[in-house]
């Protein structure tokens, strides 16, 4: 199996062995899901019971067990969830309030730099670390690469000397927390010189106490918002851009709507969105992960593995407490190689998109 591109297998198995299978991985066992309608059975109806996380020795070592995304099912992660739904809750109330005047702001600032000097942007010291610290944290997590500690754990106890990747977990964990950490730090002395900006770590900073949080779970938090805010934001663009390169037509259209609507003197804000309904179907679309964008090009295809806390049974498959579990996104995007994209406009003047597969792999 090529280990830069295992969705690619998986999906070929599926056709094979349908869309729920297992696979043996050194003394364990794990298994790929394919399709829509176990995703929404296993993963969303019974996620009381799928919400666990395997054991990841490499990101435990580099994070202690405090990365969000991975970490287990226990107290850290309820912590998260719980501080996430209270502060999802401040950012809804004040969503009309000031905190969209910052966002406008920002975002202008952006736009300025990026045009007058964009090296002003990503040359900065926070920016060049996030970027270090992103490329250590892959080579650390891509498949493949070092031992497989997980399956065989006596494997942890070789050597320094003979283990490259232990100095890459040393060094990712040192950049991680250098940036992490001095963004903590830089947010507290803000808010003790009382000049807040709106942003939400301060708010997360404020209500530690409340939440169940301290120093190590909201440095941690706060870096790993950064981290998945690049990876699918910078995903993202980068779709949108292939899109409307490939389909030339929709780029005009929604180029038009842009120029009538909002002119070439001011940037786009909030206010125009429903005046720009056309561009807003292209940007749901691409947003949109069940349609076209995230077929041909998903941000993470098989997404983060995650474990079964409880013995589950699914169209007769036996699925034992703490399996792994693997979600394959590719599935879908390998359905079909030529597709044809358009939006048809509907009486309330809003869009909705029609897909017309025109070529369809062989099974």
């Amino acid at each position: 199996m090529n280990k830069a591109v295992p969705d690619l297998r998986f999906t070929e198995w599926a056709r094979v062995y349908g869309d729920i299978y297992s696979l043996k991985i050194g003394p364990g066992t794990a298994i790929v899901i394919t399709s829509m309608e176990a995703v929404k059975e296993l993963m969303e109806k019974r996620s009381g019971s799928t919400v666990d996380r395997p054991p990841n020795y490499i990101a435990e070592n580099v994070t202690g067990g405090l990365n969000m995304v991975l970490a287990r099912y226990g107290k850290y992660r309820m912590a998260y969830l719980a501080e996430n739904c209270s502060c999802y809750s401040y950012s809804q109330y004040c969503h009309c309030t000031s905190s969209d005047t910052g966002k406008i702001a920002e975002s202008t600032q952006v736009m300025y730099d990026l045009l007058k000097t964009p090296e002003s942007r990503y040359e900065t010291h926070e920016a060049t670390t996030l970027f270090e610290a992103q490329h250590l944290w892959e080579l650390a997590l891509e498949p493949g690469a070092h031992p497989p500690v997980d399956i065989l754990p006596f494997l942890r106890h070789v050597p320094r000397r003979w283990a490259s990747g232990k100095a890459i977990c040393e060094k990712t964990r040192k950049t991680q927390r250098e940036l992490y950490f001095g963004l903590l730090d830089e947010c507290t002395e803000r808010l003790k010189r009382g000049e807040e900006n709106g942003c939400y770590m301060e708010e997360v900073n404020k209500r530690q106490d409340e939440f169940g949080l301290n120093r190590e779970l909201s440095g941690y938090l706060g870096g790993v918002m950064i981290e998945a805010g690049s990876d699918t934001t910078s995903s993202f663009l980068q779709s949108l851009i292939l899109l409307l390169i490939a389909f030339p037509d929709a780029q005009r259209k929604a180029h038009e709507e842009m120029d009538r609507v909002v002119g070439d003197q001011k940037a786009p804000t909030l206010d125009d969105a429903l005046l720009l309904p056309y561009i807003q179907a292209i940007i749901e679309e691409v947003y949109n992960s069940f349609l076209i964008t995230h077929r041909m090009r998903p941000v993470a295809s098989l997404a983060a593995p995650l474990a079964n806390l409880e013995v589950e049974t699914f169209r007769g498959h036996f699925i034992p407490e703490g399996l792994t579990i693997f979600v394959n996104t590719s599935h879908q995007k390998f359905s079909c190689i030529d597709i044809e994209i358009s939006f048809q406009r509907c009486q309330d003047g809003s869009y909705h998109l029609a897909i017309a597969e025109v070529k369809v792999l062989p099974a």
